[in-house]
């Protein structure tokens, strides 16, 4: 009998048969962990803005002395005065104005902090005592949602210069708020 040397065609056609299936498990594997890393990345991000912009309304009215919320804003701002701030989040539009980017002839709102808080919802709440007619005079809920990601953060921030004297004013619940600071 001769001996043989070398594969036969059907070894090599078993063999390359195998190893495009193990190749094509192996991309399969590692394209799903791609995309689950991006989707769970995307998500702590948007939780992050989430966060981020529930801390920033927290600290930026923790001292407030005057604070109302708004269901609507008119576009000339004629009875916010000069020293006031606005928070408008109304439809997924967030943006912020301060005395700083007031102009005396343009008092136009600027984008806030310069970050994208898209499809970010933000309701400003008065909370009710309990016996669920009145409000706590100095107590404000912020929720902080993205739907897409099905997160939401509720804070209540106890605004310490507002006191028996003053109150919260405006409406009971809305998506703007002017406040001013001492």
């Amino acid at each position: 009998m001769k001996n043989k040397k070398g594969f036969t065609v059907v070894e090599l056609i078993i063999t390359l048969a195998l190893l495009v299936i193990v190749l094509a498990i192996g991309y399969q594997l590692i394209n799903y962990a791609h995309s689950n890393y991006d989707r769970t990345s995307n998500y702590w991000e948007r939780q992050n803005k989430v966060i981020s912009l529930s801390t920033y309304i927290e600290s930026a009215i923790d001292n407030a002395n005057y604070l109302m919320i708004l269901t609507e804003l008119t576009d000339d701002y004629s009875g916010v005065d000069e020293l006031e701030t606005i928070i408008y989040t109304k439809e997924g539009d967030y943006k912020i104005m301060t005395d700083d980017t007031i102009d005396e002839d343009d008092r136009v709102l600027t984008d806030f902090r310069e970050e994208e808080f898209v499809n970010i919802d933000v309701v400003f709440n008065r909370v009710k005592q309990r016996d669920g007619e009145t409000y706590f005079p100095n107590l404000l809920e912020i929720v902080v949602s993205a739907e897409d990601i099905n997160f939401s953060l509720a804070t209540k921030v106890k605004i310490e210069n507002i006191n028996g004297d003053t109150e919260i004013l405006g409406e009971s619940s809305g998506s703007i708020i002017i406040f001013r600071n001492p």
